[in-house]
């Protein structure tokens, strides 16, 4: 890009109608940003995004509307978007003054990319240091990708990773999780593409993930959020229709004699009873409430869904869960004066009261007291919610979208989008994931023609459907345990299970190259979280989290080809941690020289203190589907 483009001030004829130079300036800054990046390495290619081959030149109306921001603190997580849940307040992550680390809660949207110390440990792949045995460079891939010339059409696989973020950690030498992290295909996607801190909501929020994947994904949660239980409940395979309600469940213990739940989650391992008492209370019957049918079905740990059908439903009604344990157990409330609301309220304290009835005189629960375990004599409800009625994802963004997520409320999420959610044997929303097959059935379903399609997960329905027999635009891998690690407290599992992310990512890589080389599509990787989940805290926070995006192509130069072709596709369980081990051993400072800049930014580490520095600066996760696709554009124009 010459360098008048970017010192220019704005034209007359680019400034909108009532604008000033400096809004028009603003709004189109980061776009501006995007291209001085993309013209690093020429942006060569065809390639249209969702199939759409037309070009046109770029013109000031794709640079956006002029952002706006409101600060809403939070110093908790929140049930109901902006509704701040009480607790104490956390402790922000101390820095030291004069120190060349940047904050990343308060760091400026944008910051200068002189390289620093970025204090990670020298790390290594299985095949040496990312970059090494590099056998062919820009020119040499683009020949060996095909051999095509002409139009290729562009297809994104999003890794989205539960609770990446974290705050510095004195065990790990004053470092957060990430980088103290061996993660050198992580790396090597900041080192070929463009970086930047990323507020899921908005600065100061502490979100949730349902809030949090609305906002990221393009819809702004103060708008359309309806509550989490209708995520959940069709995501564990409860069919709802418009005037329906659900909740967000928990099995729990509750003290009788008190009314206090003495733990919210019975049992985080509830994979086997937890089926069998769900369908103890599916379809059960509410005495004073014979018109309504309750619906009931497992999701994960301890988790279940709940729906509710029948006449006059509001979803505006408090839950029963109290949000901590040793409180007491709560009744459901109306939140406006409607007869509606009222009504709901009554029919779901008679379904609480009906819920304990059936559970306490359980033969599982017999088991459990006699085996000295909590039993589960109350189920929690939460988050109520309606079905939420949104333009689909492919219609509001132009591209054919699947997911891989085991998660049920996220999986729930998607459905409620629009978006395909695909089967991957072995995955979990839990420590006993399968990375390697979420990686491969989202290579799959981005690769086409595809001798079988993908199964497709229909709420309601035992069968799966058939998907897309020319395969998706965009891939949605979303990745659990490093939350469940960050709720946990457990430093150790949240760094070596960043580190399995990090392979089933180089797995992901190499069958993406492979489908590249042999087919009519170019791939992107792009790499973020939903929240920040500090395991000093053992909750979600309102740390901003890295955001890194990538050409498949100019990631292949930053790793070396031979290192990507030669990723083992084996299947591989995460980490266990042993007694006793200390993880801040063999931590060594080094300077970020396993990894050169092929393009982008000069960032050359994917870590919350690196993405600081990168050109993307600081963003609102209302912008990053914006961002994506204008990045897929400028890599194609």
């Amino acid at each position: 890009m010459p360098n008048s483009a970017v010192k220019r001030g704005p034209r007359k004829e680019d400034t909108e109608a009532g604008e000033t130079p400096e809004e028009t300036g603003r709004r189109g800054g980061r776009a501006l940003l995007l291209a001085a990046a993309t013209a690093i390495t020429g942006g060569e290619g065809d390639a249209a995004i969702g199939g759409s081959e037309a070009k046109r030149a770029p013109s000031v109306a794709d640079l956006g509307e002029p952002r706006v921001r409101r600060s809403v603190p939070c110093n908790g997580r929140t049930d109901q978007v902006g509704a701040s849940v009480s607790g104490p307040t956390r402790p922000k992550p101390s820095y030291e003054p004069g120190s060349n680390r940047p904050d990343p809660v308060h760091a400026p949207r944008r910051v200068s990319s002189t390289r620093r110390h970025l204090g990670k440990r020298q790390h290594q792949s299985q095949h040496g240091r990312a970059g090494e045995g590099r056998g062919k460079g820009a020119a040499a891939m683009a020949a060996s990708a095909g051999g095509m010339r002409g139009p290729r059409r562009s297809r994104v696989a999003f890794v989205l990773v539960d609770g990446i973020g974290d705050v510095t950690i004195p065990s790990l030498g004053g470092r957060t999780p990430l980088e103290a992290a061996a993660t050198p295909r992580l790396d090597a996607v900041a080192a070929a593409g463009v970086v930047g801190l990323m507020d899921p909501v908005e600065p100061g929020l502490a979100c949730g993930s349902d809030t949090a994947h609305l906002s990221l994904l393009g819809y702004d949660p103060r708008v359309y959020y309806r509550g989490r239980g209708a995520f959940e409940s069709m995501g564990a395979g409860l069919a709802m229709a418009p005037g329906d309600i659900a909740f967000k469940s928990n099995f729990a213990t509750l003290d009788e004699s008190t009314g206090v739940i003495i733990s919210r989650r019975a049992d985080r391992h509830f994979e086997e009873e937890g089926p069998i008492l769900c369908a103890a209370l599916d379809k059960m019957k509410l005495p004073s409430f014979p018109e309504y049918e309750v619906r009931v079905r497992y999701a994960t740990e301890h988790r279940c869904g709940v729906v509710v059908k029948g006449p006059k439903l509001s979803g505006n009604i408090s839950g029963t869960d109290p949000l901590k344990d040793n409180r007491l157990h709560l009744k459901a409330e109306p939140l406006d004066d409607s007869e509606e609301a009222k009504n709901t309220a009554a029919v779901v304290n008679e379904l609480s009261k009906e819920i304990t009835r059936v559970l306490v005189s359980h033969p599982i629960n017999a088991k459990r007291a006699a085996e000295g375990k909590n039993i589960a004599n109350v189920v929690l409800l939460r988050g109520c919610g309606i079905r939420i009625e949104v333009p689909a994802f492919e219609t509001k963004h132009g591209l054919a979208p699947c997911m891989v997520a085991p998660t049920k409320i996220i999986a729930g999420l998607g459905l409620s989008l629009g978006i395909d959610i695909l089967e991957a044997p072995g995955a979990t929303g839990d420590y006993r994931t399968h990375l390697t097959s979420k990686a491969k059935a989202i290579a799959k379903a981005l690769s086409a023609p595809m001798d079988t399609p993908p199964r497709v997960f229909v709420p309601g329905e035992d069968e799966y459907k058939s998907g897309k027999e020319n395969g998706y635009d965009f891939g949605f891998l979303h990745i659990k345990a490093i939350d469940d690690a960050g709720h946990d407290k457990a430093v150790k599992l949240k760094v070596r299970g960043l580190e399995a992310v990090d392979r089933a990512i180089g797995q992901l890589a190499r069958l993406l190259w492979e489908a590249e080389k042999a087919g009519h599509y170019q791939y992107f990787l792009c790499v973020t979280g939903d929240h920040s989940t500090p395991v000093e805290y053992g909750d979600h926070s309102f740390e901003p989290v890295p955001f890194a995006i990538c050409r498949l192509r100019d990631y292949v130069g930053a790793m070396g080809e031979d290192n990507v072709i030669s990723t083992p596709l084996d299947d591989f369980p995460l980490p266990s941690v042993k007694s006793g081990e200390d993880l801040a051993d063999n931590i060594e400072l080094a300077e970020c020289n396993q990894l050169k800049v092929t393009s982008g930014d000069s960032v050359c580490d994917f870590s919350e203190i690196a993405a600081a520095r990168g050109c993307l600066g600081r963003f609102p996760g209302s912008e990053m589907m914006g961002i994506i696709k204008k990045f897929i554009k400028a890599k194609n124009d």
